[in-house]
């Protein structure tokens, strides 16, 4: 579970760089693909379950910060 562990801390690092809706739009490819390896594993998805919802969870605020910044650049 630990090579998940890293993934979920990469992919936050990820997020957390994006400045763009097509880094955006890449990320959330990512957790797609994330959650899909997981899929695959013999691991429970109720033990997937909380990565994939904290990832999406960020991916959220991130695309409301982008939505904040945005907005205020145009008024």
């Amino acid at each position: 579970m630990t090579d998940f562990s890293k993934t979920k801390k990469w992919i936050e690092k990820v997020i957390k760089s994006c400045n763009t809706w097509d880094q955006i739009t890449t990320c959330e490819k990512l957790i797609k693909n994330f959650k899909t390896q997981m899929g695959k594993c013999d691991y429970d998805n109720m033990i997937s379950l909380p990565y994939i919802v904290d990832l999406e969870y960020k991916i959220t605020l991130k695309r409301k910060e982008l939505v904040e910044i945005n907005n205020v650049f145009n008024n």
